[in-house]
């Protein structure tokens, strides 16, 4: 498979939006590490099927 046809099967496979929801939340925490020095989660589920995002609290 060539990679257009890839690019075609990896996106269907994406609901809308997706890409630019997890940029928001990226975004948000890079803002809040330059504000404040200091972040405390470092990743996050999220579950689009009940509009829920659930941060993940970085190991210490």
């Amino acid at each position: 498979m060539d990679r257009v046809g890839k690019v075609v099967l990896a996106l269907a496979k994406q609901d809308l939006f997706i890409n630019s929801t997890l940029v928001n939340f990226g975004s948000s925490l890079l803002w809040q590490m330059f504000r404040e020095g200091i972040i405390f989660n470092d990743a996050l589920f999220l579950n689009l099927k009940e509009f829920r995002a659930q941060p993940l609290k970085i190991a210490a």
